[in-house]
């Protein structure tokens, strides 16, 4: 009889997900076309890898799961499962009243429901278009009164509906959040930080260290001799270039779908 050792069995679920990752990683472009354009699939990969590693924390293990769980976190942000923002995930998939895999299935439909709140039920696959084109249209952001009410209504020129939709706490524990990132790497001037909270409103509280922009820790890394606005300057180009840009010229295939097995 043949045995097999528990290392060569490890080797073998190893490999398996190395291969299922690959897989998720050749489907994403038809998916999320206008978010992963440009992406080497070395990114892709990282991008991947980190959405099954956090999905299996919630017991997800699945196909169906960890590729719809990618799937999400290719829009929402690699940590939409914390985001203050996006509550509604984090309380879903926490939720241990049903069986795991069935989890994924309460929060893509909420995700549906977000996403037609937010974008519109005709958005191209789901990617908030007129959302980064009001962002290239924004004015300096507003002085610094003591509370978070100027950065609220900075949030409602660009992306009104996600405003209302996810109300004054969600906005306020986003705001403490991303201004906390933003201050931990180096950014001390209001309206640098107000930049920085921008950008995560539009893709997730903790951009900075999600795979699918590794344009941003460069930018933000970068920073020794330099102002916070010249810090925020380059972060906002390399915004514009890798992400803004891909989606505003983006046309999605004719046969594509929204992301569902």
């Amino acid at each position: 009889m043949i045995r097999i050792s528990a290392e060569q069995m490890l080797a073998f679920q190893d490999k398996a997900m190395q291969t299922f990752i690959g897989r998720v990683v050749d489907e994403l472009p038809g998916y999320r076309g206008a978010l992963v354009e440009g992406r080497s699939r070395s990114d892709l990969f990282q991008v991947a890898s980190l959405a099954v590693e956090r999905a299996e924390g919630y017991g997800l293990d699945s196909e169906r799961a960890l590729f719809l769980y990618a799937n999400l976190s290719v829009t929402l942000g690699a940590y939409f499962d914390s985001d203050p923002a996006l509550p509604w995930a984090a309380d879903r998939l926490a939720d241990d009243s049903y069986l795991a895999n069935e989890k994924i299935t309460d929060v893509w439909n909420c995700y549906i429901d977000y996403c037609e709140a937010v974008m519109g039920p005709d958005e191209e696959a789901y990617v908030p278009r007129r959302a980064f084109e009001a962002y290239c249209a924004l004015p300096p952001p507003m002085p610094d009164d003591g509370t978070i009410q100027p950065i609220v209504e900075d949030f409602r020129l660009f992306w009104p509906e996600k405003v209302d939709l996810i109300g004054e706490e969600a906005l306020r524990l986003h705001v403490l959040s991303a201004g906390k990132r933003a201050a931990d790497l180096g950014l001390s001037d209001h309206a640098a930080r107000v930049r920085y909270c921008r950008i995560a409103f539009l893709l997730g509280h903790a951009f900075d260290a999600d795979p699918l922009h590794g344009w941003a820790w460069p930018a933000l890394g970068g920073t020794s001799g330099q102002s916070d606005s010249e810090v925020m300057d380059e972060v906002e180009m390399q915004f514009k270039t890798h992400v803004v840009q891909a989606v505003i010229d983006w046309v999605e295939p004719e046969d594509s779908n929204d992301g569902e097995r």
